[in-house]
């Protein structure tokens, strides 16, 4: 799941739909609301929001951790490497999430 796309109540209402509809239900009870043009940008263009996360980040050379060499990534973990890493937990720990 993408944070930027979807939050958790999303998801869980999402997921709820496709039990139902796997369940026989011929519409989900809660309907989806796209308002897709909610994410167009406005013409012309224009910034309404200051995104401080990109702001300069100050020297930190000399701390205990050092951010000089921080990046900013996504990355995909598959499902084989999640049940590795699952399988290595203890079994306590197992049953954590089953979200992949």
């Amino acid at each position: 799941m993408n944070h930027a796309m979807c939050d958790a109540q999303g998801l869980v209402q999402f997921l709820n739909g496709v039990g139902e509809l796997a369940r026989g239900a011929s519409v989900p009870s809660i309907l989806p609301v796209w308002r897709r043009e909610l994410l167009e940008a406005r013409i012309p263009p224009q910034v309404t929001y200051t995104h401080h996360e990109y702001d300069y980040v100050p020297d930190t050379r000399g701390t205990i951790l050092p951010f000089s060499d921080l990046s900013h990534r996504s990355f995909f973990i598959p499902s084989s490497e999640i049940a590795d890493l699952r399988r290595s937990l203890p079994l306590h720990l197992r049953g954590c999430t089953a979200f992949m």
